[in-house]
């Protein structure tokens, strides 16, 4: 399942807003210290920056604030504080790039090479985890068809939420 099943199931923008351009990945994989997911490059350079349902939410590294690094960095101190895993830049550590809108985390395990990284989604106090075997965009399109939910969210029925599925996020949003 690739971005071409999530396309169908959740159509992108036209003009996506802080796609990047391939050149700068670069820079973002310098200042991280490691090679990111091609999936998620490819999620980014389709979708932009924006939500699932007004809900989920993956950053984008090109965005003038939220972006993946500042994501992550505010992340860390919280992760290291809950002892849960290990965070990045740490071995097999959490590397947060989402979250949803009850302050939940999206983050991969930093385990193995960065195609193979699962996908970990808990809740904001670490109480549920669970854990996807399976890339980013795997993820969110078993999510955005309903093929599962996470544990913590089964009681949570976005999915009556009007189209579109996938909203971009506006330039104003962020000023």
């Amino acid at each position: 399942m690739g971005i071409a099943t999530l396309a169908e199931l959740a159509p992108p923008p036209q003009s996506p807003l802080w796609a990047g351009r391939p050149q700068d990945w670069t820079a973002v994989e310098a200042t991280l210290g490691t090679s990111l997911p091609d999936d998620y490059k490819e999620f980014i350079t389709v979708y932009g920056a924006g939500a699932f349902y007004d809900f989920l939410g993956v950053a984008t590294p090109f965005a003038p604030k939220y972006d993946l690094v500042t994501k992550h960095g505010r992340s860390r101190t919280y992760f290291q504080a809950q002892d849960v895993f290990p965070v990045f830049p740490d071995s097999g550590g959490l590397l947060c790039m989402g979250g949803d809108d009850n302050g939940d985390s999206l983050c991969w395990l930093t385990r193995g090479l960065p195609n193979e990284w699962p996908i970990v989604y808990s809740t904001e106090d670490f109480i549920e985890i669970n854990i996807f075997k399976m890339t980013l965009v795997e993820f969110l399109a078993g999510w955005v068809g309903q093929r599962f939910h996470p544990t913590f969210l089964s009681g949570l029925n976005i999915h009556f939420r009007p189209k579109p599925i996938f909203r971009p996020n506006t330039a104003e949003m962020y000023k």
